[in-house]
């Protein structure tokens, strides 16, 4: 635990304080005690304890003789105190209060916009909340859909209890920051018949979505008009959900920084042949200090590689083993960028990198952690393949590990895209 020095004067200068000191020799005499309260408080900040005295290990390199470890003993406390820091930031926001005052312009836009239009005659009414009997509806067709749902289910924990409402999300439904759009699939059986006519092209023009902004390419500043977005829609499914193009991401710098760091890493796995960051290139992963994190160091070549291992560890000496992720160790120009090969867009909210996990021929083996976060543990806290079949989330699929407690929180399964064909045959058989 960390006293503030200014709270440490005051606690001299008061009047307790002698009995504050015998108390605290007699908490330092009781390691149990200590260990509960620091447990405690790491839990508080949501910390994995297990991840946390793991983080000394601030990378792990392949080389000529085999693999070396390397352990930082400050790494521990500069990624605690990175994490309190940013649980304290978000502790201190008061995100409804931020949103109504964001929200505030475009609801009295669109409100305005509204009033000037009509549907059959009649004017189109913009309401500040739902009804109350236009939310029991709703109610009522969810549970409908899912027998298992209740008004009660209003938390992203709450989804994996409703896996057909969720069915139906990712088969019927479009989201994106700005919209939510929900369409009737042409399965009889699954939506019932269609309502709009066929006429005069009613209905091809009810069932289109509504395609996202998109830049034309022979005309800076201009956009495709409707009917071109929807011909660009046709050819390319995610254009629904691109917002690249918008005014709001052009005009934010950290937006285009980027998709410039996200151009240059698409390049250079051309360039490096590295066919989307291949994990049997992985000669080296280095932790972050801010998110304890790992990320990879890739090299095309093994003898390039070995021959430039006493570079890297001069590069970390020189900046006293505090890697960050998305830092470059050697620029772009430099010759050993294209030996200590590193993707550039990443930071402390990506994933871990697929090459990460260990490819049969490699040298570089490395423990199995939770895609999503990091996490390092036992079998029980990090779900691997065996368990993830146990609990049918395969699909007869090899997928990456994650952690028990982002499989809570909502987190998907990730699959590789590779049969497991051992699996897929148990559960064709029902033994699954």
């Amino acid at each position: 635990m960390i006293l503030d020095a200014n709270a440490i004067n005051h606690f001299h200068y008061c009047s307790a304080s002698r009995s504050l000191s015998k108390t605290m020799k007699s908490m330092q005499a009781d390691d149990k005690l200590i260990s509960t309260i620091t447990s405690l408080t790491l839990e508080y900040l949501g910390i994995n304890i297990l991840e946390f005295e793991q983080a000394s290990v601030a990378g792990t390199v392949e080389t000529a003789g085999g693999v070396q470890t390397v352990t930082d003993s400050t790494l521990p406390r500069t990624v605690l105190k990175e994490k309190h820091a940013k649980a304290t930031m978000i502790a201190s926001q008061d995100f409804y209060q931020q949103w109504k005052e964001s929200m505030a312009v475009p609801i009295d836009a669109i409100s305005d916009r509204f009033s000037y239009l009509k549907t059959a005659d009649r004017p189109v009414v913009a309401t500040l909340s739902v009804p109350p009997e236009a939310v029991s509806a709703l109610h009522d067709q969810l549970a409908r859909i899912d027998p298992a749902y209740s008004c009660a289910v209003f938390l992203k924990d709450h989804l994996r209890n409703v896996p057909k409402i969720i069915e139906i999300i990712d088969s019927h439904v479009v989201a994106t920051p700005y919209s939510y759009s929900i369409q009737r699939c042409t399965n009889v059986a699954c939506c019932g018949e269609m309502r709009s006519p066929v006429e005069n092209g009613i209905r091809e023009l009810v069932m289109q979505r509504q395609p996202t902004p998109q830049a034309e390419t022979h005309r800076k500043g201009h956009f495709l008009s409707r009917d071109q977005s929807l011909v660009e829609h046709a050819n390319n499914p995610s254009s629904l959900v691109d917002l690249s193009c918008l005014p709001s991401n052009i005009g934010d710098p950290l937006k285009v920084d980027a998709r410039k760091k996200t151009k240059r890493d698409t390049a250079l796995t051309k360039v490096l042949n590295l066919k989307s960051w291949d994990a049997k290139k992985v000669r080296a992963v280095l932790k972050c200090y801010h998110c304890a994190k790992p990320r990879c160091i890739y090299s095309p070549v093994e003898a390039s590689f070995n021959a430039a291992t006493t570079a890297l560890q001069q590069k970390m000496e020189s900046v006293s083993n505090r890697f960050s992720c998305g830092d470059l160790l050697f620029e772009d120009s430099h010759h050993l960028s294209k030996v200590l090969v590193q993707q550039q867009a990443l930071n402390c909210e990506s994933q871990i990198e697929k090459g990460y996990y260990n490819y049969k021929d490699r040298k570089l083996k490395l423990p199995d952690i939770c895609i999503y976060c990091g996490e390092e543990g036992a079998e029980e806290s990090v779900l691997c393949q065996t368990q993830l079949i146990e609990r049918k989330l395969t699909e007869g699929k090899i997928c990456y590990p994650l952690c028990a407690s982002c499989l809570k929180n909502g987190k998907k399964v990730l699959k590789t895209g590779r049969k497991d064909l051992l699996n897929l045959r148990q559960e064709r058989a029902g033994t699954n």
